[in-house]
């Protein structure tokens, strides 16, 4: 007994396809989300100094760079932080 001559073949048919279809589709929006992110100029340390951050200096922007969880490839090592 194949799928075929099932009475519900036609419809597992258009399923399969259409979840095969959906794939490749998921996967290039995925990936177009995460190129437009990864070139938007937006700056994860002045989002959280918020106001704060228009009346601060470069070396105070850059000193909360280096202590934050942003630009380091890993968790900190004490936690999750």
């Amino acid at each position: 007994m194949s799928i075929r001559s099932l009475p519900w073949g036609a419809m597992a048919r258009l399923a399969g396809r259409r979840t095969l279809f959906a794939v490749p589709v998921l996967m290039v929006v995925t990936f177009g989300v995460f190129a437009i992110a990864a070139a938007s100029p937006f700056d994860p340390v002045k989002a959280y100094a918020g106001t704060a951050a228009l009346g601060a200096d470069q070396e105070t922007l850059d000193r909360l760079r280096t202590t934050s969880a942003w630009t380091s490839p890993s968790p900190p090592a004490g936690g999750t932080g």
